[in-house]
């Protein structure tokens, strides 16, 4: 309810203009609207849809888990390279005829080279 002229004797309906959206209904108040929503709408002119913000994923929600999922990796990935590098040096140096024996070292004996018998001096 505004008023027009000098004295202030005319009333304006500020809801003439249907400012309400969604099916909101608008209210005619002193110099003012106030526009009241429907359900699953708010916002001075019912133009916020509270649904939409319900469904929509915050991106912490997904960054945080993924995050994490990083870092697990990580921690196992370094875990893992430690106790190979542990083994690897374990092993280093140290003789270790099991080993020759998986990549076939065997010698058969009657293919080794004789060794020539020494000269007598009489």
């Amino acid at each position: 309810m505004s008023f027009i002229f000098s004295r202030c004797e005319t009333e304006i309906n500020e809801c003439s203009s249907n400012p309400c959206r969604n099916g909101g209904s608008c209210l005619d108040r002193f110099n003012m609207f106030v526009c009241e929503c429907p359900p699953g709408y708010s916002g001075p002119v019912c133009d916020v849809n509270k649904e939409a913000h319900k469904q929509g994923i915050p991106w912490l929600m997904v960054v945080i888990p993924l995050l994490c999922l990083c870092v697990v990796v990580l921690i196992i990935g370094l875990t893992f390279m430690l106790l190979t590098a542990r083994k690897k040096r374990q092993s280093e140096g140290a003789y270790s005829p099991s080993a020759q024996e998986l990549a076939g070292a065997r010698l058969e004996m009657d293919s080794m080279l004789k060794v020539p018998p020494e000269e007598r001096l009489i």
